[in-house]
């Protein structure tokens, strides 16, 4: 027992190096094996590297000492945040796919899943949801794991594990780390759908006005 704590003391050494705040836990609470201490140890641990990988991918904003600084990511709701704002500038130009605001539940059908797959690599993967959503779920994460590297860390045909926040918000910070950048064909094909629409319901009344007005002017 006590070369065990003897261990725990130096990882409690490197905790307190890189600041992780820890609340009524030691050393002794892990040797101890104490399950609903270790496992909130874990989860701070897991978030709060999470944290760190999120922040060194946002903008910088500006300082009046330096001109620049990195935003700051301090709780799991800031987490959240930054994971859903990513998901969104992958996601928003998807007709049926609605912004994500709730992590897990958005992602429990499938669909962001797809357009984010179809946002980063639109010809090999093109959206296109089945109803599926197990099958949904199971066709994208293939792809991020066979495409890019992302290891499913999650069972897709799991749906409880789908529903569990614990274990989707370390995949998507791990999608968001090692995805390459939205490609732009979308907003492009976006806009392009959008003036078709807008055409198709004002054009033919605009051309009149202009010629009306071409002609009054005449």
């Amino acid at each position: 027992r006590v070369q065990r704590v003897d261990n725990m003391n130096i990882v409690w050494a490197y905790i307190k190096q890189i600041d992780l705040p820890l609340v009524a836990i030691g050393p002794v609470d892990i040797v101890d094996g104490i399950p609903k201490l270790t496992l909130g140890l874990v989860w701070t641990l897991i978030t709060f590297f999470i944290a760190r990988e999120l922040e060194s991918a946002l903008p910088t904003s500006s300082t009046a000492d330096d001109g620049a600084e990195k935003a700051k990511i301090a709780s799991l709701n800031e987490i959240k945040s930054a994971l859903c704002d990513w998901t969104n500038s992958h996601v928003q130009y998807y007709d049926d796919v609605d912004n994500v605001t709730r992590i897990p539940d958005d992602f429990a059908d499938g669909k962001v899943f797809l357009a984010v797959l179809d946002s980063v690599a639109p010809e090999k993967h093109p959206y296109s949801a089945s109803g599926d959503a197990a099958a949904d779920v199971r066709r994208a994460m293939q792809a991020f794991e066979d495409d890019f590297g992302v290891p499913m860390m999650i069972d897709p045909d799991d749906a409880e594990a789908l529903a569990d926040e614990h274990a989707l918000i370390p995949y998507l910070a791990e999608l968001m780390k090692s995805l390459p950048p939205r490609e732009e064909r979308k907003v492009v094909v976006k806009l392009a759908d959008e003036a078709d629409g807008w055409l198709s319901a004002n054009g033919e009344a605009t051309i009149k006005q202009a010629l009306a007005a071409t002609g009054a002017a005449a």
